[in-house]
């Protein structure tokens, strides 16, 4: 069957560490939406490794790694991933396909985007992913397999940049270098999930990022959500029976765009630096704040989630009381909902509930001694969520990963 993973906040809340922890018990690791806009990263031999495109299970021998048809794709940057990757001794032959319908981020859709960026500042990370979007619904795109049709190819190229040539041409000599990667990866995920390969669906980026669910305007140009996972594979909902959310013990945000329990100050610098606050793909500053459970609660709901993994919780040590969000008020009156207008987030305030902090945590911890405050906490999330907190992580490796029965 079929483990989904997602976030349940605005992104990097540590997917790719939770999907490198559970791959050795997976056959196959699919990516369904996003591109290079999202960073995974995992520690591979002591070393950090950020990934764009390629599923974060490709450390793991022999396990089949899918880019699905709802992920758009720099094939330029694909390539020097895939380089970076066998550079650190990891062999990808056979283990890699992407889908004839996922969609190319082309040179001028990049262009596109920053003159955009400069005008509506969302906080793009200038990749090209929304105007590949774009162009994908607005039936303009190029998919890989159009690689493929040489009328396809020069009527869109035609259509949409001047440098019409150059761009065919360099897309030729990348198509040679990715040609043997593409499939029909619809058939090839039913075939898996059909023969009973055990499958882990890798999220991108967050559900308050979601072009539906997030705090529109200022989110992603796909869907991180649940359906977005099927619309992405071609999988029906029944080949999904786990969906784990995944969540920090604070909350962070990077761009612009609404963040009701954002922390400012030296506490914000603090857990800045500490939880290394830095976008995986921009390099860009963080914006932190406590942990905000009315929110997590709606991505919670969205998705279905039957099991949490909350991340992080060696940041948060230290601090002697920490804030949880736990109700949003609009002109005083408690909200039943989650705002749907930037509007309406500006005039909410947030109810808190204090929690007494833990001591911080060192390389002796273990869930069973973990501290009482820490298990309150965990039991606090639990009992609002009505969900339970079934791992925990104190750091980037997966032996800092522990489980929580």
């Amino acid at each position: 069957m079929g483990t989904a993973i997602i976030g349940l906040q605005w992104g990097d809340e540590g997917k790719g560490k939770v999907v490198d922890y559970l791959s050795p018990h997976h056959d196959v690791i699919v990516r369904y939406q996003g591109g290079p806009n999202a960073g995974h990263t995992v520690i591979y031999e002591g070393e950090e490794v950020v990934l764009h495109h390629i599923p974060s299970g490709i450390f793991q021998k022999n396990t089949i790694c899918v880019i699905g048809n709802g992920c758009v794709i720099d094939l330029e940057a694909m390539i020097e991933e895939i380089e970076r990757i066998e550079y650190l001794g990891v062999n990808t032959t056979g283990r890699i396909f992407v889908s004839d319908r996922a969609h190319l981020i082309l040179p001028y859709q990049k262009d596109e985007e920053a003159k955009l960026e400069k005008t509506m500042k969302i906080g793009t990370t200038l990749k090209g992913v929304g105007v590949s979007y774009t162009d994908k619904y607005a039936r303009r795109g190029l998919r890989m397999g159009d690689l493929e049709d040489p009328d396809r190819l020069k009527e869109v190229l035609k259509m949409r940049t001047k440098d019409a040539r150059k761009v065919k041409n360099l897309l030729m000599k990348l198509y040679d270098e990715t040609a043997h990667l593409m499939v029909d990866t619809v058939s090839l995920l039913h075939h898996f999930w059909k023969s009973g390969k055990k499958i882990l669906f890798e999220g991108a980026q967050g559900t308050m990022l979601d072009v539906d669910f997030g705090t529109y305007p200022y989110v992603t140009s796909s869907n991180p959500t649940i359906g977005g996972l099927f619309a992405g594979t071609g999988l029906p909902p029944a080949a999904v029976d786990r969906v784990i959310g995944v969540m920090k013990a604070y909350t962070r945000r990077v761009g612009s765009g609404p963040f009701p329990t954002e922390i400012k100050g030296k506490l914000a610098k603090q857990l800045r630096e500490k939880g290394g606050e830095f976008g995986a793909t921009t390099g860009r500053e963080r914006r932190v704040g406590w942990l905000d459970l009315f929110q997590v609660k709606w991505a919670a709901q969205i998705n279905g989630v039957n099991e949490i993994f909350l991340t992080k919780i060696d940041v948060i040590a230290g601090v002697e009381s920490i804030k949880v969000g736990v109700n949003y008020l609009l002109d005083g009156e408690p909200l039943e909902f989650y705002p749907a207008t930037t509007d309406m987030m500006k005039r909410i305030e947030v109810e808190y509930v204090d929690l007494p902090g833990w001591p911080e945590i060192d390389e002796n911890f273990t869930w069973y001694k973990a501290p009482k405050e820490l298990k309150d906490f965990k039991r606090f999330i639990e009992h609002y969520l009505s969900i339970p907190v079934t791992m925990v992580s104190t750091g980037r490796r997966r032996e800092d990963v522990f489980l929580t029965d």
